[in-house]
Parts: structure tokens; sequence; C-alpha cells
């Protein structure tokens, strides 16, 4: 992938910065998910009004040992589709909170991910790893969040 530069003022650089660590993306990943968001509010004219900060993630501690019931705030992306939902962990629910499904609570990540690719792409054959096709931020897995947690709880 080709990385370009663009300039911003100090301003904006530092709202990006802001938007990135309470999502805990990279600043690239912060833009993309904005931009996203924007995409998937515009009217047909195409003018959209994004609310920056009306954003259900939370920033992410690891659990303390002893702790349950923790909700971690994840993300995938499916076909140009953001998908927002919230794990609950140690039940290992799928609550969806913005996109396609958005309102549904899943019994696990699969079950979730199958729904989401059975209603955005209804012609393929659903079934997918929810533990893999969510991410806590790029790079960082749902099963590598999985296993975080539980370490902490030990």
């Amino acid at each position: 992938m080709v990385m370009r530069e663009i300039t911003v003022s100090d301003d904006v650089y530092h709202q990006v910065r802001l938007l990135a660590n309470a999502w805990q993306l990279s600043n690239n990943d912060a833009l993309a998910r904005l931009l996203d968001q924007l995409r998937s509010h515009a009217p047909s004219g195409g003018e959209a009004a994004v609310e920056l900060g009306s954003s259900s993630r939370a920033p992410y501690d690891p659990l303390p040992p002893g702790t349950s019931n923790v909700v971690v705030p994840v993300f995938a992306r499916y076909l140009g589709k953001f998908i927002e939902a919230n794990f609950h962990w140690p039940s290992n629910n799928i609550e969806i909170t913005s996109g396609p499904c958005a309102g549904k609570r899943f019994r696990s990540p699969s079950g979730a991910a199958t729904e989401i690719v059975k209603t955005v792409n209804p012609g393929i054959k659903p079934n997918r790893n929810g533990w893999d096709f969510f991410q806590k931020q790029r790079g960082l897995s749902l099963r590598e969040v999985r296993v975080q947690l539980a370490e902490a709880q030990r």
C-alpha cells in the first residue's frame, strides 16, 4: 500500500490524535474510521454530519485480577461497511452498536460475524470466525483480546 502525506494545521493534527487515542487506533485508521462514518451517514446529496463526540468507544484497560463482566469495544470492516460492537467478557456475547445489524446481540462473535456477512452479502456462504472478524484495534484480533483478558484474570 502506498502511503501519502498531507499537511494539516497543529489544531487538526491534535484533533486527529485525540480521536486516534480515544479509539485506540493509529492516526491513519482513525481518519479511515471517521471517513467511513461520514460516508455511511451521507444523504443522497453527498453532504454528511458526523458528531465527533458520539463514539461509543472507551479506553481499554487490562482487567485487574478477580474482575469479571468486562465490556470491550471492538470493530470490523466488511465490504466497505464499518461495524462497531461491544464484546462482553467472559460471556463472549457481542452487541452490535453501529453498522449492519446494529442493535442486535449475539451469543458469540462468530454468530455476529455470520449474521453481518449474511446481511451485507447474502449471495455467499456467510460462515465466519468471529474471533478473527472483530478487532480491538488494527492488528489486535478479538482472539488476542480474549487471551489477554484470561491472562489478566490469573
